[in-house]
Formats: C-alpha cells, sequence, structure tokens
C-alpha cells in the first residue's frame, strides 16, 4: 500500500498544496481577496464558476447592457456566463438582447411558462440548475428574484441577486418593490 493512504485527507491536501513562496500573498488583515484566491496555481486547475443570470425582461436596458458586457469582457477562463429568460408559449423567443447575447456566443436557456406566475417555472429552473451544474444564480428583478428563492428549497446553490432600481409610480408597482424586498431578505 502507498504511504498516501496512511495518510488523512488533510495531510494530502497539505501536500498538494504550493509552496509557501508560491502562494498569493494577503493583503491588510491577512485575508486574500477573490483575485489572489482565484490566480492561485491550485485554483486555475478548477473549472470556471458557473453562473445563471435570468432576466425577466428581453429588452436590453441598462442590467442587459451590464450582462453582455460581462460577458464581452469577463475572463471565460474563470468564469462561464449564462442568461435565462422567461417566455410564455405565445412568445417567439425573439428580441434584441435575445439576439445579441447570441451573437456573443453566450449561451441562452429559456424557462417557458404559461403566464408570470406560473409555478412551473420554479421547477423548470431548478432542473435547468442541476442539469447545468450552475454554482451561482444570479437574479436580477422581482420575478426572477422570487422565482429563484422558491427554487431555493428544491435545489441548493448560491443566490446573488442585483436589485437595479426601483420604482413606485403605481400601486402596482409598489406591490411588487414589497414583495422583492421580501424575497431579497432570504
Amino acid at each position: 500500500a502507498s504511504d498516501i493512504s496512511r495518510t488523512s485527507p488533510w495531510q494530502r491536501s497539505a501536500e498538494l498544496a504550493p509552496a509557501p513562496s508560491a502562494r498569493p500573498r494577503a493583503r491588510a488583515g491577512n485575508r486574500l481577496g477573490l483575485s489572489e484566491l482565484l490566480s492561485n496555481s491550485v485554483a486555475s486547475t478548477v473549472r470556471p464558476i458557473k453562473i445563471l443570470d435570468i432576466r425577466d425582461t428581453h429588452e436590453i436596458g441598462g442590467p442587459g447592457k451590464t450582462l453582455l458586457e460581462s460577458f464581452r469582457l469577463g475572463d471565460r477562463e474563470r468564469f462561464d456566463l449564462h442568461l435565462a429568460y422567461f417566455r410564455s408559449p405565445a412568445s417567439s423567443g425573439e428580441s434584441p438582447f435575445l439576439a445579441a447575447a447570441a451573437s456573443l456566443g453566450m449561451p441562452v436557456h429559456a424557462i417557458t411558462a404559461r403566464s408570470a406566475y406560473d409555478p412551473a417555472q420554479i421547477w423548470r429552473l431548478s432542473e435547468l440548475v442541476r442539469e447545468q451544474e450552475f454554482d451561482i444564480v444570479h437574479p436580477h428583478e422581482v420575478s426572477s428574484d422570487a422565482v429563484t428563492l422558491a427554487m431555493r428549497s428544491l435545489r441548493r446553490v448560491s443566490i446573488v441577486s442585483t436589485v437595479h432600481g426601483w420604482i413606485g409610480n403605481t400601486p402596482k408597482d409598489r406591490a411588487l418593490n414589497a414583495l422583492d424586498r421580501f424575497t431579497l431578505r432570504y
């Protein structure tokens, strides 16, 4: 039997770690930043972090431009960005935003639903996360925040939500904003 079989996993991982001189230097407070951790020679052998961005809308707008630019300029060896959107059966699934994402080569996933309030979206999102093995789900609007939160009961995945702006001009807007604030607590 080899000597490795007699050592604990902790000892083996310490033996495989880079020499102290090859490790990234810690910043003030003895913490390593994300860029230092990701530049570590051990981290470079790991698959890219798979991120699923979810949009409620097919419009480009500010958040859409940010997603497209993040994909275009991002480090694809470290991050594998995908886009998902909610699609009704009556929708053609075509829009300038989706066309721009496809032209950049960004993987695009449709989550079909009978309506904006179709609970089947939760199951479909869960299956997409499972099949594609996403590490992070990143919703951007109130509907995607709510569906992602509900999906979390079916599938363990890290969630990072971005709030792009709340405008409460109508009672419906104010109700949706309240729902979004509620979902962001979890």
